[in-house]
């Protein structure tokens, strides 16, 4: 999604290191945010996303003491069900119903509209 970021390249060293893939780094903030030994969590997702890429995250996350559990859903049902707030944990949200990835600038503003109509 060219236009949304600065290219990796470019970052300083010092952000660079801050994204770095490090579970012992991520395994002390979560024991220095209270959670010693992980917790569990799960993520409403919708079929029609890139489902590797959750199971990267799921495994990324075991690995430093969260345990994931990726609940699928088709792309209406899961549309439906994340805008009438019935999720409790994470959801995710980055396609539309036909697959295509959804710029940042459309989710934005979908999201506003929501904030706005639902006054959450």
């Amino acid at each position: 999604m060219k236009g949304w970021g600065f290219p990796y390249e470019e970052w300083p060293q010092d952000l660079k290191d801050e994204y770095a893939y490090n579970p012992a780094a991520a395994r002390q903030l979560l024991a220095d945010a209270g959670f010693p030994k992980g917790f569990k969590t799960n993520i409403i997702v919708d079929t029609a996303s890139d489902l590797k890429l959750f199971e990267i995250i799921k495994t990324s996350f075991a690995d430093i003491g969260i345990e994931m559990e990726v609940r699928l859903m088709e792309s209406n049902a899961c549309t439906a069900f994340v805008d009438a707030r019935k999720h409790d944990q994470l959801c995710s949200g980055n396609t539309d119903p036909s697959g295509t990835v959804t710029p940042p600038s459309r989710r934005l503003r979908v999201s506003i509209r929501r904030a706005r109509l639902t006054g959450r």
